[in-house]
């Protein structure tokens, strides 16, 4: 008998599975990489500005990231996000069982901005299917941020885990206009994007100080999606197999959301 119960489908941007942020530094010199991997800042960072760390600022680092190829794909390795999928992916299957409605759960990765062959696919696949549980299937697609409206997310996924979140969202602003899709859940990084805001950037609003930017974002874009941001170091090379509880998020990271919803990014 045909099942005709709805997937939930979870898609995965493979920036975030892996950290292609450590090999883009070593693009530009070798040590860059290195000195990154060993620094704690670089996994308690709230900006993509490596200066301090191995002296490339956020200009010459978009700079060489936004030129990411299958090299730097190639020499990167698991973040935590492998982890946390993992236990998403077991309770979605646990609720499959339990939900008249609901058929199975199935995993897409989202191999943009790069072109793979089809071993390169499946080798992939596979390795994130090893960790999604027995039942899960896992496959891979390719699409840009401009074919990522909200419409087809809205149809087709239940949540997704995306590293440029920023990129997305600039492109797809506009369309929220017209969509909004509050049961579906982003989970991206907490990072600012041009500068990390001062502590009293918001007392003069009234806001309270231990209200962080962070937190303003995920309940100004309650309307349009459920937003959970989460420390960088989730997103960053895994230093401890199976451990992705990073440390509390003490500031917090553009975009920033006015009253009206409008969606700013310093």
């Amino acid at each position: 008998m045909q099942d005709d119960r709805g997937d939930s489908i979870v898609l995965v941007e493979l920036d975030a599975l892996l950290d292609t942020r450590l090999p883009t530094l070593g693009s530009i010199h070798p040590q860059f990489a290195v000195k990154a991997s060993e620094d704690k800042r670089y996994y308690g960072r709230i900006i993509d500005d490596f200066t301090e760390i191995c002296g490339v600022d956020k200009h010459q680092f978009r700079q060489a990231y936004e030129a990411r190829t299958t090299d730097i794909l190639r020499a990167s390795l698991i973040t935590e996000i492998p982890f946390i999928l993992n236990e998403l992916v077991t309770k979605l299957e646990r609720e499959a069982i339990d939900t008249p409605f609901l058929s199975r759960v199935k995993v897409e990765i989202n191999c943009y901005p790069y072109e793979l062959d089809a071993d390169e696919k499946e080798g992939i696949a596979l390795a994130v299917s090893a960790r999604c549980g027995q039942e899960a299937e896992v496959s891979c697609v390719w699409l840009n941020p401009e074919q990522m409206t909200p419409a087809f997310l809205k149809m087709r996924y239940s949540g997704m885990f995306i590293y440029n979140f920023r990129t997305w969202m600039e492109k797809q602003m506009k369309a929220f206009e017209s969509v909004k899709m509050p049961r579906f859940t982003v989970m991206a990084p907490a990072l600012f994007y041009d500068e990390i805001p001062g502590p009293d950037e918001f007392s003069k609003d009234g806001i309270a100080a231990e209200i962080t930017t962070f937190q303003l974002t995920e309940v100004g874009l309650t309307e349009l999606f459920s937003l959970t941001l989460l420390p960088a170091a989730n997103f960053s090379m895994a230093r401890v197999p199976g451990y992705f509880k990073g440390a509390p998020i003490e500031k917090a990271p553009e975009p920033v959301i006015t009253g009206d919803l409008n969606y700013h990014v310093k």
